[in-house]
């Protein structure tokens, strides 16, 4: 499938069909987050395969935690 320019810069499209026990986990999920669920998607794909400077809002949902002294 040929890439595209949108606004979150050049992307591939995916369409794929889950268990629909996977589909709601993930809807879930990015319910509990706020997050588009093909965003939540895009961004575990990212950090899957090893590319976490992709990753758009899962990062930014993620606990802090301080560094030891």
């Amino acid at each position: 499938m040929p890439q595209r320019k949108t606004h979150k810069g050049e992307r591939g499209q995916i369409s794929t069909r889950p268990a629909l026990t996977v589909y709601e986990a993930i809807k879930s999920k990015a319910a509990e987050l706020g997050i588009p669920m093909g965003q939540y998607v895009a961004d575990v794909l990212a950090e899957h395969t090893g590319h976490p400077e992709h990753v758009r809002e899962l990062n930014k949902h993620r606990e802090v935690l301080p560094l030891a002294m």
